[in-house]
């Protein structure tokens, strides 16, 4: 029976979709918003009440944003909803170019962006910078294939992502400024560009570009100062160059090296290794690869989602040098994948032996460089088995053993890295690829603050409540449901609230009395104090001293008279 390797495809695709689908909208709605996320949904809530307030630059989020809320609800699951579907369709985005790629090496882009730490992060949080690659992609391709409608559209959509636009569009400036003064597109490329060459087809390329940002800018009109969004985002790219935004080159580069060096090594050996098998618009991803780089290390204003881009290119990289190598001979197939299973399942015991070692806290007979040198030696041990089989039977075989031991280990750590990125892993805190701190204690603040309602007025969300001194936006998301919120600066002696929140710091003196109970409202490691030993027990359990992490607690204080029994003097 002759194999159907077009129906193996298509399987292999369906089950690639059904994982994405599935780990990106797994507990979607359990984690809390960090303040970067939050406050975007709470200019979507603002927007969708009619208040007055802030245009973000992210106005194509907002609004698609506002637009689920108002049909089921402001919960954490309707605002991230978005951008876990851009996630999960993301991974269709490679098939799109089959006639330029191997099918098998789409296939590989396809399952490492279902995988990646990074890119999974992102699915799950609110942000642009997913946005801006996937429709970027799109529009790359309608370009291609010389499509005004299709690039109208998603170039409006794109002007609508904001800084993250503005932040991927300059590296792709630079090379498009290449092609116009060396005029390598037209002879280099596979396809010309003849669109602009057509007054019609220019016509119906800003006809569709101006359509697109009215209905998903505006909403049709619906939201009419959302268009100024769009130059709000020129504007914010450009002050990101006099404004440090705290996240240094290191902390973004760490996150990256911690994650994805999977994908940077076999994306560094595909830059290298392959340079003699690569066409001349493949290896101009390498070149889109380094401004990408130079860009993030140059931009003070950077955040962590911006290394997307050079995250995508590694994944090209690294699926065209393991498609390239890891090919199999059918006479040689059976032999290979029987090495490599036997070594993979060493290296797994060896594996799981390895964590209990450096985890186990009750196994202090050993020190930790004896512990470290038993790992070694039986890496070592399968290393050297794999060579002599290399040096009796075939290096080429042994080769491709090692190859294929090497892609099945990285890619369970891979695996396992996104699920940990997710926030799918508790502690959920102790992750790299937040944007933002996140709330630890936003259900138990919540919760305390419902409970003293209902008891005192028969409803969760009637009493008073004032928020003094802090400008938190993932704390004004909390407070979304409670109908009396009061922001200010100063306390007024003559208010009486039922309930006040301040900093840890602040003292409430008013006329009427107060109990307050502090409350850890975020806590992030501070990855720059840990040490060798805790960094290793960080990477095999995620945990983290607790003296090792900078803590943000406020206060939560209730009227006296409030307390269950309070009997007045």
């Amino acid at each position: 029976m002759k194999t159907n390797y077009k129906e193996i495809e298509k399987i292999v695709l369906i089950i690639i979709f059904i994982f994405a689908i599935f780990i990106r909208f797994l507990n979607l709605g359990t984690l809390p918003l960090s303040d970067l996320e939050a406050k975007i949904a709470v200019q979507s809530s603002q927007l969708l009440s009619g208040s007055d307030s802030y245009v973000n630059s992210d106005t194509l989020l907002t609004n698609l944003i506002a637009g689920l809320m108002y049909i089921f609800g402001n919960s954490e699951w309707v605002v991230r909803f978005f951008s876990a579907l851009a996630g999960a369709l993301f991974i269709f985005t490679p098939l799109l170019f089959r006639s330029y790629f191997n099918k098998s090496t789409l296939l590989l882009i396809s399952l490492w962006i279902a995988i990646d730490p990074g890119i999974l992060a992102l699915s799950r949080q609110i942000n642009s910078s997913l946005l801006v690659v996937f429709f970027g992609i799109l529009f790359f391709f309608s370009y291609i294939k010389q499509k005004p409608i299709w690039m109208g559209i998603f170039g409006g959509v794109l002007l609508l992502c904001g800084v993250s636009f503005w932040f991927g569009f300059v590296p792709i400036l630079c090379i498009l400024i290449y092609f116009r003064i060396t005029k390598w597109g037209r002879k280099d490329l596979e396809f010309e560009n003849k669109l602009f060459n057509d007054r019609n087809q220019i016509r119906k390329f800003f006809y569709s570009l101006v359509v697109s940002i009215i209905i998903f800018g505006t909403f049709s009109l619906f939201f009419p100062k959302q268009l100024s969004g769009m130059a709000q985002g020129f504007v914010d790219y450009l002050q990101g160059w006099k404004l440090n935004s705290g996240v240094s080159s290191w902390e973004v580069i760490r996150a990256m090296l911690v994650y994805d060096f999977p994908i940077f090594i076999f994306g560094i050996l595909g830059l290298i290794i392959s340079k003699r098998i690569l066409t001349k618009k493949e290896r101009l991803i390498g070149v889109w690869l380094v401004l990408n780089f130079v860009h993030l290390l140059v931009y003070p204003s950077r955040q962590i989602d911006d290394s997307i881009w050079i995250i995508f290119s590694l994944i090209l990289y690294g699926s065209l040098f393991m498609n390239h190598f890891g090919k199999l001979e059918e006479s040689e197939s059976k032999l290979v994948l029987l090495i490599s299973g036997i070594g993979f399942i060493v290296l797994g015991f060896l594996t799981l032996i390895s964590i209990n070692l450096l985890t186990n806290s009750t196994v202090t007979s050993q020190s930790p460089i004896s512990k470290t040198i038993l790992i070694v030696a039986g890496i070592v041990l399968v290393l050297f088995a794999i060579f002599l089989i290399g040096w009796s039977l075939s290096w080429r075989i042994a080769g491709k053993s090692i190859l294929y031991i090497v892609i099945l280990y990285f890619g369970i750590y891979t695996l396992s890295a996104g699920w940990n990125a997710a926030g799918l892993r508790l502690p959920y805190e102790n992750e790299m690829w937040y944007l933002g701190s996140k709330p630890v204690n936003e259900d138990l603040v919540v919760a305390t603050l419902e409970d003293y309602s209902d008891w005192n007025f028969g409803h969760k969300y009637v009493a008073s409540i004032q928020v003094a001194g802090l400008n938190n936006p993932a704390l004004k998301w909390a407070l979304r449901n409670f109908e009396n919120v009061e922001y200010i600066d100063n306390f007024s002696k003559s208010s009486r609230p039922d309930m006040i929140i301040t900093k840890s710091d602040q003292t409430v003196e008013l006329e009427e009395s107060y109990k307050g109970q502090d409350f850890e409202w975020s806590a992030k490691p501070n990855w720059d104090l840990l040490i060798s030993s805790e960094w290793t027990n960080w990477i095999l359990s995620r945990r983290i001293p607790a003296s090792m992490k900078e803590k943000d607690p406020i206060i939560l204080w209730i009227r006296n008279d409030l307390f269950p029994g309070y009997i007045s003097n």
